[in-house]
């Protein structure tokens, strides 16, 4: 089911009974078994098309691919998303997964820190190579995009700072997937 978050839709009686966490995304499979986790998802998507690979190749490359999204999300995507759960008055009652919790105000400025790290990294890890991880397109690439992104969105930083990094930005953002998405 499709679901609009401005609207509330994933704090509905319909989606509680899927996803008694209510949080996004979420993908249930004709079993009942659900997913909610971002990777996981990811993993069972890109199965059928293992080559190139969204997760990468045995050996270093699979370490790699592993690894840079778990740094976007934590450097960047869960403080990002902290900062914005707590500063903006919008969410003050919202519910986050699933019980509601009243702001609280010094996590806008912890969450700010990591991802203005993440957005100033000195080019790093993309400094004289075209992707992330490796030599193609992947999870990596998916992540670090979407930390950068979605925290310059929420006003907490100015998003890509270093020459690498924005031409790294600049492209990912021509790519016609991420058309795709908006």
């Amino acid at each position: 089911m499709r679901i609009n978050l401005r609207a509330g839709a994933q704090l509905s009686d319909r989606f509680r009974k899927l996803n008694p966490q209510v949080g996004v995304p979420s993908l249930q499979f004709d079993d009942g078994t659900l997913l909610t986790e971002t990777m996981a998802i990811g993993c069972y998507l890109a199965a059928p098309q293992p080559s190139p690979g969204l997760f990468g190749r045995y050996g270093t490359g699979q370490r790699l691919y592993r690894a840079w999204p778990w740094r976007a999300e934590f450097a960047g995507l869960l403080p990002a998303t902290n900062a914005l759960r707590n500063g903006e008055p919008r969410f003050a009652k919202q519910v986050v997964r699933p019980h509601a919790f009243a702001p609280i105000p010094p996590r806008v400025e912890r969450g700010k820190a990591p991802s203005d790290d993440l957005s100033r990294a000195p080019d790093e890890p993309v400094h004289g190579r075209e992707f992330v991880a490796t030599d193609h397109f992947s999870a990596a690439d998916i992540s670090a995009y979407i930390a950068i992104e979605f925290a310059a969105w929420v006003a907490m930083s100015g998003g890509a700072k270093w020459c690498d990094q924005s031409r790294w930005v600049e492209a990912t953002r021509a790519r016609p997937s991420v058309w795709a998405l908006a």
